[in-house]
This record gives C-alpha cells, structure tokens and sequence, in this order.
C-alpha cells in the first residue's frame, strides 16, 4: 500500500469512527486509534463498518453495504420490467441505479441531471421509450435509463473491456465509454459512483420487490430472440400503421416482410437487447443503426416508432447497395441486416452460414403467416414525418 493509499484510507477510518461516536481523544494516536477500530469491528462486525466506512470495491461481490429506500409500490413492477431490457439488467440492479441517481424522488435535480432516473436533458432525449414520451413519466425515465445501460452494456463490450459488463457500464456512464477503455476497467473518478450503485444492488437483491411475483412477467422474450420453431403471433396493433408503411419504402418490401422481420428478430419485443447487439423491435446493431437509419443521432433504435420505419428504409437501401450481387436482392439484403453487407458481397451472396440460413428461413415462414393477415392488405397509410428535434 503506498503512503497515499494508506493515508485515504486513515482518513476515512477516522470518520467513520467519529461518525459513529468513537470519542476523539481516543484517535489522536495511531495506536488508539486502530485499537479503537479494532474493537469498533468486533462489537459492530466488521462488514457493517467497513461498508459504512465506503471500503470495497466494484468487482462483484465485494460491493459496500449499503441501505437503500424501499423500492415504492408504484414504481416495483416498472423496474421489473425494465430490467428484462437486456440480460445484464437485473432489478435489484436497477433499483439500485435508481437510488443512486435520485433516491426514488421523481423531483430529484443534481449537476447531472433530475428526474426519478437522473437522466441529463441529452440522455432523456436519446433514449425516452417513444416520441411522445413525457419527461415527468415514471415508466419512462426507468425504461430510458435501462435502455442506456443496456447501450452501454453492448458498447464496453464491443470494445473489448474485460469485467463485469454492467459495473463497465456504470463506470462509461459516469466518466465516458473512452474512459473506461482507457483505463482497461472502471476509471478512478467513477469508481465511488460504481461501488455506490454496486451497494445499493446487492441490498435490493435481498429485499422482495413489492406487488412483484416474479421479475420475468413482462410480455415478450426475455433477452431471447425468437428461434427455430418460435410460432408467430399476431401483429400487435400498436405497430400496424408503422408496419404498413415501410412496406411500401421500395417494390422489394412488402407489409408482410416487415412484420415477419420485426417477429424474427424480437418477436415485437420493444426491450430486446440480441446476443449480437442488436436493439429493441428491429434489432439494429449500433452500427447499422448509425449507417443506415435516417435521423440516427436524434432517434433511438430502442423506439419502434423511429425503428420501424427505420428498417423500411435500410432494407430497401440494402436492396439498393447488394443490386447484382446474389440472384435475390431482397435476400441479400436480409442477410445484410443480419452479418453485414461486406460478409455477402464476400460471400457473392447468402453466406453459406447456418445462422443466416436459419434466419432467413424463420423470416420466409412468418411471411407467409402475415401474408394472411388482412390488416397489412390494401392501400397503406400516410407515412408519418419524423422531422428531427
């Protein structure tokens, strides 16, 4: 330990001992001063002490123990069923997230941001569920913060971070994803943030989250896409002007491709988060979110009403991109979706790969199922506008 070390540590030791109502005169010498610790830690235990003292650290189990503010009735199964956004998530987790950033106190303001999640004005903007989605919203301050986790999840992964991808994910939204690569870990300003947040985890995961049975109630896969003898399920009717109208982006599409698409790559599931990184309803990568679909830097892929549209126009640019490549642009460009379109121009088509195969199989099938669906025949509707804000 080196003398700064053992002086941080000193230092917070003799706080937290005054703090508990060791008398002072007892500290003014070292010997006292540990023997007092000594016995504060044998009449306390020592876990209480040291995670009141904020010793530990983020790797996981080594958390402080911290207390928490019962998780409000009204607030208990929002968490439960943000935190299916990704397998990362977990609700004692996101709990915890949220005591941090607020206490639970939809009024909460601190330098980086307000609301029951504390999102920044950018933040809420990036990532709020839906274009109308209202600031003052419970729902969706909780499912916007669970969705930038699971971003941020996605993105120290893909960089290559090794660790615990939420507590990584913890240290990039304090400090910034270049931060924690930089640091090959949890960067030293973030690391009392990301033992604090770790804290107030592992205590809601020992408390029951009440109204909750069981955290897995949400409709949807839970961080599994649909497979090989997925059924398909009926085009939710929230989705139905949005499906209709991407289908006619390019004679290529067609309503009935969208939908079997939109059920092959989440089953309709807004909270996806893929094994390969795909996010919400579409499964757009962040990089073919950010390459192909209009207004990328002010819509969010976790938001079907910017997404859907989104895949209208990036399958149809695809078409566009793999023209002559393969004998059937339409499945080029499904496979594209799905590897990349350098993997099919290598390929000279269809990669000869299980996966795709799998998947544009699954997509064909369900084609045929909401080929028969009469809501997706007939004239579409009006497309509507997404001017950015």
């Amino acid at each position: 330990m080196s003398m700064a070390s053992g002086g941080g540590v000193r230092s917070r030791l003799r706080r937290a001992l005054l703090r508990l109502g060791v008398p002072r005169r007892l500290l003014g010498r070292p010997a006292r001063r540990w023997t007092a610790a000594l016995l504060l830690l044998v009449l306390a235990g020592a876990a209480g002490v040291v995670a009141s003292s904020g010793f530990g650290s983020a790797t996981a189990g080594q958390a402080p123990l911290l207390v928490g503010r019962p998780v409000p009735a009204g607030e208990a199964r929002i968490v439960a069923a943000a935190a299916l956004s990704c397998p990362a998530l977990t609700p004692a987790r996101l709990a915890g997230q949220l005591m941090a950033a607020s206490g639970f106190d939809a009024a909460a303001r601190t330098p980086a941001g307000s609301g029951l999640a504390g999102l920044s004005d950018t933040s809420w903007e990036r990532w709020k569920p839906g274009v109308t989605a209202d600031r003052g919203d419970h729902a969706a301050n909780v499912t916007a913060l669970a969705h930038l986790t699971c971003d941020l999840v996605g993105q120290v992964r893909q960089a290559g971070v090794e660790g615990d991808g939420w507590l990584l994910a913890l240290g990039a939204y304090h400090s910034g994803l270049a931060a924690v690569r930089e640091a090959g870990g949890i960067p030293a300003p973030a690391r009392e943030y990301v033992d604090t947040v770790a804290g107030y985890a592992a205590w809601y995961a020992r408390q029951p989250l009440a109204g909750v049975d069981t955290p897995t109630t949400a409709n949807g896969p839970v961080g599994v896409a649909p497979g090989r003898g997925t059924p398909a399920t009926p085009l939710p009717d929230d989705y139905l002007a949005a499906v209709r109208a991407a289908g006619t982006h390019c004679p290529a599409l067609s309503p009935a491709r969208v939908a079997a698409q939109l059920m092959a790559a989440s089953g309709f599931n807004p909270n996806l988060l893929g094994a390969d990184g795909g996010q919400g309803i579409a499964q757009f990568t962040p990089e073919r979110w950010a390459r192909y679909a209009p207004f990328a830097r002010t819509a969010s892929p976790w938001d079907p009403g910017a997404a859907v549209p989104a895949l209208g126009h990036t399958m149809c640019s695809l078409v566009d991109e793999l023209d002559g490549v393969g004998k059937d642009p339409y499945l080029a460009a499904l496979a594209a979706f799905r590897v990349g379109p350098e993997a099919v121009r290598q390929a000279g088509g269809v990669p000869e790969n299980p996966v795709v195969r799998d998947y544009l199989t699954l997509v064909s099938t369900y084609a045929s199922y909401y080929g028969a669906d009469r809501r997706l025949a007939g004239p579409p509707p009006p497309r509507p506008s997404r001017t950015p804000t």
